[in-house]
């Protein structure tokens, strides 16, 4: 057994022993991802033999694109330092039928471009250019993060790149829809770096503003920019010839764009594929790489070579053990990140990687370094979980699932209800127009069962969502008893989740990882709450409407005098105050419904992770600020009404319980920052 099983068998065994407080003993069988394989095991036949691995491709890769709406797609294995599988699948061009090259077909790895930051990253390190240690606040003056030295422990380009600098992640304006709106990095992470959300180090979650930052760093230790760096310190030395960033500017683009793959998404009401135009992501670094298969398997065999390429160095052992070596996670149950490479664990296989989404592209690079294996898997269709199925059926299909038997005593009543309430994701936890859109698909629900177990609720949107159920090891720790079935979110999670709690008080967030993907969740304030938040959104809604209608009779007078004049609607709606309170209820009113169809029409099309500057929103974010004017301008003008006795009580009456649907409209809005959107 090796040491670091030892270690964690130990480890297990150990809180067995501790338990939680006593509850009725139970017994269940479970697979099991922490258990080791077993002795003398070897290579598995999957990865021995080509014969087998291409009927494993038939039947998990070629043979479910179709139900899957993927149109084109490449697969190719490494093996021993040597490529021993590379195919091309469906088509690159749909229209004209163009087939899918692994040597020229060249798709777009998303956020896959990290680990190359990272390596450009390891080459300045060996050359005494930047230390992983540096502090952003020096390293990268240009971010103008310097007032922000107070933090303890400092920000550094470690924890920048390992997903652990405590910051909140970009999610509005990640995805520019035309080259137009592009932006370069340093502007736009200055203009969009929130307040530390906690201090470096506490959470290991997934952050593209946090790699944005050290990208950032190596622009200004460089004074070269960051599309010249990676070009000359990655693709030129390793001869890829068909990889480029595909940014605006870039000079290769010219000569490449031609290669890419069309970025298809299926459109499910018109049963059809439709390209959706360039979709740059502002914050390139992550996410801006485009590489054929045959180019990426000459990164990945450096890799897998120790830093050595075709056998000259390129980068030192130093420098490659270092960033393939863990850095942190959030337990050492769960899987963390090594110099951003994210690591998982499944049926007793650590293996380590990166996966990329991309409008209309989604791509996965996976190693197997006890095998010595390592595969890269491109596609086009927009179906960011069909790689996530790939990659389990794969390792399930060379290493069998192994059992284990856990006994417990479950907790007693009551003594779960700590952990228990609604969480969202600590990445868009800071104030965001997302949160009006959160309540309805992305709220976390965390509860107790009666049989002193505890179920997390996920949304649908989320790896197709399911219901998750735990029982706890130790105080704050949980082992997950009941996956919920075989195609929900449960079969992507490790085993094991973990809390964090501020002292003996409620737990303040929960953290896992969702196969190699680390991610922590944070508790909502009550009034955020699910239940609560629609509420509050239907009383606006209403509200508005309603006072719309009322301001639109009294337009329209003669259509009912009498009951008008006995409601005094046409004394409320005199003047500025009535009017200027109904211009901020239909301000109000047109965004939200604006907001929430587009929401709802796009959802079968858009995957909403990419923001929403695709979806042709911006113009309604001004309505917002309008109303919120308007509303003050009507409050001023019914106080200076009131205070002259120039308006009837029946009418300020009205007015003022008016107020109150058009007031919790603007307190939701600036909650989510719907009324700072332009600032």
């Amino acid at each position: 057994m090796r040491f670091r099983e030892f270690c964690l068998a130990s480890s297990l065994a150990a809180l067995l022993v501790a338990g939680v407080a006593h509850g009725e003993v139970r017994t269940w069988e479970l697979y099991s991802d922490r258990l080791p394989r077993p002795e003398n095991e070897g290579r598995p036949a999957l990865l021995e033999d080509s014969a087998l691995l291409e009927d494993f491709l038939a039947e998990h890769l070629e043979g479910t694109m179709a139900e899957a709406h993927v149109p084109g797609a490449v697969f190719l294995a490494i093996r021993d330092g040597a490529v021993i599988f590379r195919e091309g699948y469906g088509y690159k061009d749909l229209e004209n039928r163009i087939p899918v090259d692994p040597a020229t077909t060249m798709f777009r790895v998303a956020s896959i471009s990290k680990t190359i930051l990272g390596t450009v990253v390891m080459r300045l390190v060996d050359r005494g250019l930047i230390a992983l240690d540096d502090p952003i606040a020096t390293a990268a003056p240009s971010i103008a993060i310097a007032d922000r030295e107070r933090f303890d422990p400092p920000v550094t380009v470690r924890s920048s790149l390992t997903h652990s600098n405590g910051f909140h992640d970009l999610f509005l304006n990640s995805t520019a829809p035309s080259v137009d709106k592009f932006e370069k990095i340093v502007p736009t992470i200055r203009n969009y770096l929130a307040d530390q959300g906690v201090p470096s180090g506490r959470y290991v979650y997934y952050c593209n503003i946090c790699i944005s930052m050290a990208a950032a760093a190596l622009q200004d230790a460089t004074g070269r920019s960051f599309m010249d760096l990676v070009s000359e310190e990655v693709f030129e030395p390793l001869g890829m010839r068909y990889a480029m960033m595909d940014i605006p500017g870039n000079p290769a683009r010219e000569e490449l764009s031609r290669h890419l793959a069309g970025q298809y998404v299926y459109d499910s009401r018109e049963d059809a594929y439709g390209l959706h135009g360039e979709y740059v992501r502002n914050l390139y670094p992550p996410s801006s790489v485009a590489a054929s298969a045959d180019e990426m398997a000459k990164y990945m065999l450096m890799h897998m070579n120790g830093g050595v390429f075709e056998g000259q160095p390129f980068l030192s052992p130093a420098a490659h053990a270092e960033m393939h070596s863990r850095q942190i996670s959030n337990h050492p149950l769960i899987p963390g990140y090594k110099i951003t490479f994210k690591e998982g664990r499944r049926n007793g296989v650590d293996y380590y990687g990166h996966s990329g989404d991309h409008r209309g592209n989604d791509s996965t690079m996976i190693f197997l370094p006890d095998y010595d294996f390592g595969f890269f898997l491109s596609y086009s269709g927009d179906n960011d979980t069909f790689y996530r199925y790939f990659i389990n059926a794969f390792i399930d299909a060379a290493f069998p699932r192994q059992t284990e038997s856990l006994t417990l005593n479950v907790a007693q009543p009551g003594s779960l209800d700590r952990y228990t309430g609604s969480y969202t994701n600590f990445r868009y936890d800071e104030p965001t127009p997302m949160q009006l859109v959160w309540p309805m698909f992305g709220q976390f629900l965390v509860s107790a069962t009666a049989e002193g177990l505890l179920r997390i609720d996920y949304p649908g949107f989320y790896f197709k969502g399911g219901s998750v159920t735990y029982a706890e090891v130790e105080d704050g720790l949980f082992r997950k008893v009941d996956s919920g079935g075989e195609q929900g979110i449960g079969e992507f999670l490790v085993d094991y989740l973990r809390f964090f709690t501020a002292g003996p008080g409620r737990a303040s967030a929960l953290a896992t990882n969702v196969q190699n993907h680390s991610f922590v969740l944070t508790r909502i304030p009550a009034w955020k709450t699910e239940d609560v938040f629609r509420a509050l959104m239907l009383t606006a809604l209403a509200g508005m409407a309603i006072i719309a209608l009322a301001g639109i009779l009294v337009g329209a007078r003669k259509l009912a005098p009498e009951t008008l004049d006995r409601l005094k609607l046409p004394a409320a709606f005199s003047g500025l105050t009535g009017w200027s309170l109904w211009g901020s209820a239909v301000a109000g009113l047109v965004f939200l419904l604006a907001f929430y169809a587009t929401i709802f029409t796009t959802r079968p099309v858009v995957n909403l992770t990419y923001g929403f500057d695709d979806l042709g929103l911006e113009p309604y974010f001004a309505l917002p600020l309008v109303s919120l004017l308007l509303f003050g301008t009507a409050v001023f003008a019914l106080l200076y009404r009131s205070a002259t006795r120039s308006v009837p009580i029946v009418s300020a009456l009205w007015v003022a319980v008016a107020m109150i649907p058009v007031g919790i409209w603007l307190f939701v809005a600036a909650q989510a920052s719907v009324l700072t959107y332009f600032a």
